[in-house]
């Protein structure tokens, strides 16, 4: 935000809005500033006329002399841009191609990339077969999280599946996920988590206690529209349960919310993420996991005011930021947590881990 601001030009009209002008136009998003706010990194989408689409290319910024400099030049999109905490370098996911390459890194699969602020010392972090999903670097900078595709086979006719490879069937093989952990002075991976379900977004909580993941039985869009689930593994444990989901599934609007936008606050106690609804308001959901009873709040949005994405913990504040939508204005809002009044506690319900018991008290604004 602070970046397109910064770089925002007022441009004299020369002639009339026609629809060439699109291909002329330049989109930024993923904007991330650097540790130690020297810097600001962002996606640029724009008009790649030789190859017919959109290009995705990583930029930076240096905030005080708001001078620009391009680091990525590939024609595949490179994306999710990460800082490093020394600030020297990003981490990113890019689809890298290299000549007639058929091995990963260089084989324009989806893999994990670091290069140096300044453009140079493009480095391979992951080199994975067929490509990650998704990936995080770790909170203390030593290791990042990654999740991968793989196809699971339900055993419905596994034998005969097995004997008659040649037919096609109409179901039966989903895509599903595992989440991996890569040190990056060993470079050893390790298997975190195998939950034969497709793993869409992860949060590594800032203490490593929790990871939290918008998880389906599968990778089809379509179960996102009300059989999603919010899973948490517990680091401490490897146990791994679902969030009750009363308040945005039976006390909702609709049962076919989406779920999305996973973050936890600075301490790691607090997760939010958003449900968006076809017809409805998006909403906010709060949970803290500070006492052994996950607190599950519904926070309340200002009059008017629709959740449009953006959502981040106010730093050192018991606050939610989002972007709101009101009154076709999109306008930055946050929400005080301890001034969002609560009804009593609604529901109280236990739910079965692998191993122990996890009670959920569950609130509503």
């Amino acid at each position: 935000l602070l970046t397109t601001v910064a770089l925002g030009q007022t441009v004299e009209r020369t002639h009339d809005i026609i629809p060439e002008d699109y291909f002329s136009q330049v989109f930024l998003s993923g904007v991330e500033a650097s540790p130690d706010g020297e810097y600001t990194a962002f996606v640029d989408y724009r008009w790649d006329k030789e190859n017919d689409r959109r290009s995705h290319d990583i930029w930076v910024v240096e905030n005080d002399t708001q001078e620009l400099q391009r680091l990525t030049f590939d024609p595949g999109n490179e994306g999710s841009p990460q800082w490093s905490l020394d600030s020297k370098s990003l981490y990113f996911i890019g689809h890298i191609k290299q000549g007639t390459a058929d091995a990963p890194p260089y084989d324009g699969s989806t893999q994990v990339w670091r290069i140096n602020v300044d453009g140079s010392d493009l480095f391979p972090i992951t080199r994975i077969p067929d490509g990650i999903y998704d990936y995080q670097l770790a909170p203390d900078g030593e290791s990042i999280w990654y999740t991968r595709t793989k196809e699971y086979r339900i055993e419905e006719w596994g034998e005969m599946r097995s004997q008659y490879t040649n037919v096609e069937y109409g179901h039966g093989i989903y895509e599903v996920s595992e989440l991996w952990q890569l040190d990056l002075t060993s470079w050893r991976d390790e298997l975190i988590f195998d939950p034969k379900l497709h793993i869409h977004e992860f949060a590594v909580s800032s203490n490593n206690k929790h990871i939290a993941m918008i998880t389906t039985v599968d990778g089809e869009s379509i179960s996102m529209e009300g059989w999603s689930d919010v899973t948490v593994l517990d680091r401490s444990n490897g146990d791994s349960y679902d969030l009750y989901d009363q308040l945005w599934r039976e006390d909702a609007p609709s049962p076919h919310g989406w779920l999305g936008g996973l973050t936890w606050t600075d301490d790691g106690n607090k997760l939010a993420f958003t449900v968006d609804f076809d017809g409805y308001p998006s909403e906010i959901i709060v949970s803290d996991f500070s006492e052994r009873a996950a607190q599950i709040q519904r926070v309340t949005r200002p009059d008017g005011v629709h959740v449009a994405g953006g959502l981040n913990w106010v730093p050192g504040e018991d606050a939610i930021a989002f972007i709101g939508d009101n009154r076709a204005r999109a306008r930055v809002y946050s929400v005080n947590l301890e001034d969002s009044s609560s009804e009593t506690d609604r529901k109280s319900t236990r739910m079965n881990s692998s191993h122990t018991d996890i009670t959920y008290i569950q609130t509503s604004t």
